[in-house]
């Protein structure tokens, strides 16, 4: 009988070597993170140039306080990618570290890198690595939920993935979580109260206003549907609902 030797703990703690494939709206450009050792890479191939190497437009250098997360395509040359990194000093005396997520973005050939948001308040966007929706309408801009003001209040703005400059899309009462349509519009708000239960909004088709949509409570039994997603251009909203002891998704 052969036997093997059994694989070592660290082969399963392992990042695998190739992550987060995506590919560009046009179907040129393939963007991925690699993973060799404690080296974490961003690297870019272009699939219709058959002569050309993968250009790597960002890396940890090793570090272990630094590390992407994710990356997406904004438009077919733009790239915008989610970090982590640790903030802060570690001495003998006292610990100030913390971690910190971002957005950064680059060009397809590594040009025009920058963080985005840099200049502004760092208690609203050192923690801002997510984006709610691309928006093809609008190449030049993504979707993001940030705190507006000091407290815990969240808005929705399009994010210029080039400038940083941004625009308020939407805002709702209390630290809400919101949902879009998959085309660039917010359309399901929820915002989560005191006791275990949460209150979702909508907004309709061309409106720029919230309606209740009703709420949610974890403990006990729902006739209400979860909100999940709503079809794009319509007032058409897919969610979950217990049915027959089991969950269902109605629309």
């Amino acid at each position: 009988n052969l036997r093997a030797d059994p694989a070592p703990i660290v082969a399963f703690a392992r990042t695998p070597h190739v992550v987060q494939v995506s590919i560009s709206p046009d179907r040129r450009f393939l963007a991925y993170v690699i993973s060799e050792g404690d080296d974490r890479s961003v690297v870019v191939h272009d699939r219709r140039d058959k002569q050309s190497k993968p250009t790597t437009l960002w890396s940890n250098d090793g570090r272990k306080d630094r590390d992407v997360v994710w990356c997406g395509w904004a438009n077919p040359t733009r790239i915008v990618c989610g970090t982590s990194s640790s903030i802060g000093r570690d001495t003998s005396r006292r610990t100030n570290v913390f971690r910190a997520n971002r957005l950064i973005a680059f060009n397809h050939d590594g040009s025009q890198s920058t963080v985005l948001m840099r200049d502004a308040s760092t208690r609203r966007t050192l923690n801002q690595d997510d984006i709610i929706d691309w928006t093809p309408a609008d190449p030049d801009t993504v979707l993001i939920a940030l705190r507006k003001g000091r407290d815990d209040e969240q808005a929705v703005y399009k994010l210029n993935v080039y400038t940083s400059e941004l625009q308020e899309q939407a805002v709702i009462a209390g630290p809400a979580t919101y949902i879009s349509d998959g085309a660039g519009n917010v359309r399901i708000a929820s915002v989560p109260n005191r006791s275990a239960s949460t209150t979702y909004h909508v907004r309709l088709t061309g409106e720029s206003g919230w309606r209740r949509w009703g709420a949610i409570d974890y403990l006990e039994a729902n006739e209400e549907i979860e909100p999940w997603l709503v079809r794009p251009g319509t007032n058409r909203l897919i969610g979950a609902k217990q049915h027959e002891g089991r969950l269902a998704l109605w629309e």
